[in-house]
């Protein structure tokens, strides 16, 4: 049964290699425009008295950080492994939405007072839609809205990482992290995000492919980590910030 499974895991490794190898200069050569540190005001201003960094700095300079902690290898393993969820078929149980799915609802597992937080969410956020006169469901509050936030997240920080480009519309973790704090009257608690970052590592731990790849697992723990304490900490910085 080894002997298997090791010829099957060769195999799938060979596939990925070979989907990818026209991608090797690009990830081997790219390299991100160094972004000036900014002060920590740098974004205040009577319109924006939060501070609040604009979208494209802030993915960019998230990628950047993370890009610094990440290996070659690992840059590769987390664009090969990606691919290969975002290829398979939406009825198949294994792409990326129903894998996000799976991960909020691990942490629904793990914190079951989230789901509670899901519901009254959605509940009101559906008020809101309705007094505001928006169709279609202007709100992002079930789990599969935040499933598909979560892959629209990744795609747009692989495509700044290899790509060197940054859709103006994209989030970075500090606007999810802020966009939360409102909902700590509902129970939402920053720790939270730890619990998510444990989620999503074991969850795609457990993604054939990644167990496959070399560096994939080392490379997803990190992203996990680094994603969810620049969450945790937009929260903490907000709360600092207000005044007593």
């Amino acid at each position: 049964m080894r002997i298997k499974e090791a010829i099957l895991r060769k195999k799938l490794i060979h596939e990925m290699n070979e989907e990818f190898k026209d991608d090797d200069f690009a990830i081997a050569t790219y390299n991100l425009s160094p972004l000036p540190i900014l002060p920590s005001n740098h974004w205040r201003s009577e319109e924006n008295p939060a501070g609040k960094p604009s979208t494209e700095n802030a993915l960019q300079s998230f990628v950047q950080y993370l890009s610094e902690k990440l290996t070659d290898n690992q840059k590769r393993a987390l664009k090969v492994t990606w691919k290969r969820l975002s290829e398979a078929p939406k009825t198949s149980g294994r792409g990326t939405i129903h894998i996000m799915e799976k991960v909020l609802n691990k942490v629904c597992e793990c914190e079951p007072h989230i789901r509670t937080i899901f519901y009254k969410s959605a509940f009101l956020s559906c008020i809101e839609d309705r007094k505001c006169h928006r169709r279609n469901g202007g709100s992002i509050a079930t789990i599969r809205d935040h499933a598909h936030i979560l892959v629209e997240f990744i795609d747009s920080i692989l495509q700044a990482m290899f790509e060197g480009t940054v859709d103006k519309f994209a989030l970075a973790p500090e606007h999810i992290g802020l966009a939360h704090v409102r909902l700590a009257p509902l129970g939402f608690d920053r720790q939270i995000w730890h619990v998510l970052g444990e989620c999503l590592a074991e969850v795609m731990f457990n993604q054939e492919c990644i167990r496959a790849y070399p560096h994939a697992p080392s490379a997803w723990s990190l992203l996990s980590v680094a994603m969810t304490e620049k969450m945790y900490e937009s929260g903490k910085i907000h709360f600092h910030a207000k005044p007593r």
